[in-house]
């Protein structure tokens, strides 16, 4: 993890009992939203993708694609209608709306 920004010492103010750590690294990743299973999805605008980050037991997320040929996908809701989760992902020209 000492590559890119973290090639320097950067440093954080976090509340006492509180901490911080790299959970994963993703190149130019823009906005990210956890979902209601507690993955994350991650929005990668130059790119034109949405990536989904998921824990596992080697304490090294896996990280696959949610959905990609997005317009600079930007920001991630997630809503519930009638019992079921939709992901809503705006880009540039349109907001999306996935099953989740």
């Amino acid at each position: 993890m000492r590559g890119g920004a973290f090639e320097q010492d950067r440093y954080l103010n976090v509340p006492p009992h509180m901490q911080i750590s790299v959970y994963t690294r993703i190149p130019k990743a823009r906005f990210m939203a956890v979902t209601p299973a507690g993955d994350l999805l991650v929005s990668v605008p130059d790119e034109g993708k949405v990536d989904l980050v998921r824990s596992n037991q080697q304490g090294n997320p896996d990280v696959s694609t949610f959905v990609s040929g997005l317009r600079r996908p930007q920001d991630i809701v997630f809503h519930t209608i009638d019992q079921q989760t939709y992901v809503y992902i705006s880009e540039t020209n349109q907001i999306d709306r996935f099953l989740y």
